[in-house]
């Protein structure tokens, strides 16, 4: 998945920086991570 996020970042700067927030989010809330991945960094794009 990070190679994906890599190639779309420059394209689909509002997607990576949803996706940036949520990685922070689940670093700050460890026990919303399951939620998160699901809704969010389980997908590729929006």
């Amino acid at each position: 998945m990070p190679e994906i996020m890599q190639k779309l970042m420059p394209i689909d700067p509002v997607w990576s920086r949803v996706c940036e927030e949520a990685l922070a989010a689940v670093a700050n809330e460890p026990l919303m991570g399951g939620l998160v991945h699901s809704s969010l960094l389980h997908h590729a794009t929006m």
